[in-house]
C-alpha cells in the first residue's frame, strides 16, 4: 500500500474501473527493487543509456 508521503501532490483525477474507485496520482521518485518491476525493454534501454554516459 503506498503512503500519503509518496505521493507528489494530491489525486489529479478519479474514475470507476469494474466497479472500484481509481484515482490517478503522480509519485515522488522511489528506488524499486529490481525484482518489483516487470518491464525488461525499459530495464535494458535505461542501462544502455547509463553505460553510453559521459560522467
Amino acid at each position: 500500500m503506498r503512503t500519503q508521503g509518496e505521493m507528489d501532490g494530491e489525486p489529479m483525477k478519479d474514475g470507476v474501473i469494474d466497479g472500484v474507485l481509481h484515482y490517478l496520482v503522480r509519485w515522488k521518485p522511489t528506488l524499486v527493487p529490481e525484482h518489483e518491476i516487470d518491464a525488461p525493454k525499459l530495464v535494458r534501454d535505461f542501462e544502455a543509456m547509463v553505460q553510453g554516459a559521459v560522467i
